[in-house]
């Protein structure tokens, strides 16, 4: 699944290349995320609904960490983005039929964004789709994923406004505090779980840029 998002980033970069002088940049972000409860129903062959407003753990500094990488390109401040947010969820309230639910090998969310870079912040904006990497047990059945375990499940949208702190030409330290909601459908063993995810983001780490010009 990362080859395919890295393919992604590099395809954006070529198709929105400006025709003079430009900026590329890329951000690696580890941070801290709060899950907010949201409805979660579980569907089962032969059994019936479970329903629940589910909480979350995030476990952010657990391997695999929660981060958010993304390479974007543009000029005079306006930037088209691909984003790959790894945020995990880990459900807490588990009624009895749960053995355990969780999606720790990501709730993976793919932006395309649009970021703007204004005098003191930069305002950020996306929506893409979501790859999930389901884990659980329900009724004492086990979901095994027939291959990787990776699977597009759903939508996803994201605003966040950023601050960073340039140290060079080239090297900037970037802080950021985003807001993103998404909707999945997720396998479970016969059946599917529609899981949303509202969530917070807060996040800091390198950005490198690197200013370039066509005509050279």
């Amino acid at each position: 699944m990362y080859k395919k998002v890295i393919n992604l980033l590099l395809i954006t970069t070529v198709i929105v290349l400006p025709t003079k002088a430009f900026e590329i940049k890329f951000d690696f972000l580890p941070g801290i995320t709060y899950a907010v409860p949201t409805p979660l129903n579980i569907y089962q062959d032969g059994y019936n609904k479970i329903s629940l407003i589910a909480k979350y753990d995030t476990r952010d500094f657990e391997s695999p960490i929660y981060y958010s990488y993304r390479l974007g390109v543009g000029n005079n401040g306006k930037f088209i983005e691909v984003e790959m947010n790894h945020l995990k969820l880990y459900l807490k309230n588990r009624p009895a039929e749960i053995e355990y639910f969780s999606i720790s090998h990501g709730y993976n969310q793919v932006f395309i964004n649009r970021f703007v870079r204004k005098k003191h912040y930069g305002i950020r904006y996306g929506a893409g789709i979501v790859v999930t990497h389901p884990e659980n047990k329900i009724r004492g059945l086990e979901w095994v994923p027939p291959n990787a375990g990776y699977y597009i499940s759903g939508i996803c949208l994201q605003t966040a406004i950023q601050k960073r702190l340039k140290l060079t030409k080239w090297f900037a330290i970037a802080a950021e505090a985003k807001i993103s909601f998404a909707y999945s459908r997720i396998h479970i063993n016969n059946g599917h779980a529609n899981v949303p995810a509202l969530a917070f983001h807060l996040l800091i780490g390198p950005e490198f840029i690197a200013h370039l010009n066509k005509n050279r």
